[in-house]
């Protein structure tokens, strides 16, 4: 008897390590079909990434890292549908995660849910003490279309402070200069949007930069302006709030 309780505690003892053993290997297998997804994602691969993001373990599926990862891919797709329910799900068990809430605030933009979108981003600066870049730019948006051009401006100039404004953020700059008057300062930023062939190729937000241009063009042209709509309602789409 003794003898077999012996061989039993050699048996859990075994497999236990084998499980310890295998856990770095399946965490590294892991950390490298996460980081192969989201590189496919970036690349608009969405294909290859949904190959990886089905390698990843079991319980990595619950973590907050898959969750962004998967969340990156849905807002590269056009299902916008699944995407917001995703997002909605992911918030059940991740409420206060700022790049969920601010993805879902995206996506119901896309989706003409102004007033929840607004206040998705809202929430997103209250949680980070206005640390995220996207969500100071997407609310201050917002405020543009409530006419809190001084808002707006302070919540731009914040997300300048933390990196360089991505083509939405330089938009909506662009979009208060004018608002503002000044034209000098309009015409210097149309000019850097322009330069960058990269930010043609958004088409989300090329009818508002032709918008915004043909604002800059009738002030450098001197040709009145009283005929076109005002710059806050190239907003595409327009955060009717």
């Amino acid at each position: 008897m003794k003898r077999d309780l012996v061989i039993q505690i050699l048996v859990v003892v075994y497999y236990f390590l084998v499980g310890c053993s295998m856990q770095p290997v399946q965490e590294e297998q892991n950390r490298v079909a996460l980081s192969l997804a989201q590189e496919y994602i970036l690349s608009n691969q969405l294909r290859q990434a949904e190959i990886y993001l089905d390698k990843v373990s079991r319980y990595q599926k619950t973590t907050v890292e898959f969750h962004r990862i998967k969340s990156l891919y849905f807002m590269r797709t056009s299902r916008l549908d699944e995407t917001i329910k995703y997002h909605e799900k992911s918030l059940e068990a991740f409420p206060r995660d700022i790049f969920l809430l601010n993805n879902l605030g995206v996506a119901l933009v896309r989706v003409g849910e102004y007033t929840k979108a607004c206040g998705l981003f809202k929430k997103t600066l209250e949680i980070s003490l206005n640390g995220s870049q996207s969500a100071l730019i997407n609310y201050a948006r917002c405020l543009i279309s409530k006419d809190d051009v001084k808002k707006a401006t302070i919540l731009i100039n914040r997300a300048k402070e933390i990196a360089k404004l991505p083509y939405i953020g330089l938009l909506t700059e662009l979009n208060l200069v004018l608002i503002q008057g000044n034209y000098i300062e309009a015409s210097q930023l149309n000019k850097i949007i322009q330069a960058n062939s990269n930010y043609t190729q958004i088409i989300e937000y090329n009818e508002e930069h032709e918008c915004l241009s043909r604002h800059v063009l009738a002030r450098e042209t001197d040709l009145t302006s009283s005929s076109l709509t005002p710059p806050s309602a190239c907003i595409v789409p327009r955060y009717k709030t």
